[in-house]
């Protein structure tokens, strides 16, 4: 069955083509506080499953809803998904080392605003969900997903966190296919299961 780990690989090998992500993916186990912590750079280490230094900017995937429609057979499982693509506000990240982005050379600040860190991040947002919509389309025995036709919401944040991060958070639905094959039970211990009959409560003095 396709799930949470196929979304994840997904995502990632998009992403390591992206020219502003550059392959820094990763998923949030807590619904985006690491976001807001003052540890958010080990947190991001510590979630990283490969020896890449984790800089910015980066995307981040929220633990995505689930529903399915229809079980007894295979069918689409409905995902809501939840992406942010983030980038520290007047400041670039080069191996834990602070540069002022587009510098202002008279006066030492710089001149990149919040606005156009939104506008970086929602470029990169909707270039990879172009590319995500795209690969659906490869011609495959059973399609493994789709994005739902539907809006595609993004949504401008601003100075997030210790580290001041800025840019969109995208949300859009996909769907991807699941099998109907079990795999927490043998077949043939369905067979063995009783299913209870008569079962009744005492009447009794509350």
């Amino acid at each position: 069955m396709l799930n949470y780990l196929f979304l994840q690989e997904l995502f990632k090998n998009i992403l390591q083509f992206s020219k502003t992500i550059r392959g820094r993916f990763i998923t949030s186990p807590r619904y985006g506080g690491e976001i807001n912590t003052d540890n958010l750079e080990q947190i991001i280490q510590e979630l990283a499953t490969d020896k890449v230094i984790k800089e910015y900017p980066l995307a981040l995937l929220l633990p995505p809803k689930t529903d399915i429609e229809y079980i007894r057979e295979g069918s689409w499982e409905n995902y809501q998904i939840i992406l942010f693509f983030l980038t520290p506000t007047y400041y670039t990240s080069a191996n834990k080392v602070q540069h002022t982005k587009w510098p202002n050379k008279s006066t030492g600040t710089s001149r990149h605003s919040i606005i156009m860190d939104w506008y970086d991040m929602k470029r990169a947002a909707l270039d990879f969900l172009r590319v995500l919509d795209s690969l659906s389309l490869v011609a495959t025995e059973q399609p493994l997903y789709r994005i739902v036709k539907g809006p595609v919401y993004i949504d401008p944040v601003s100075l997030q966190g210790v580290d001041r991060l800025s840019g969109v958070r995208l949300q859009f639905s996909m769907q991807i296919w699941t099998g109907c094959e079990l795999e927490d039970y043998n077949e043939v211990d369905i067979t063995r299961i009783t299913i209870p009959k008569n079962i009744k409560h005492p009447i009794h003095e509350l």
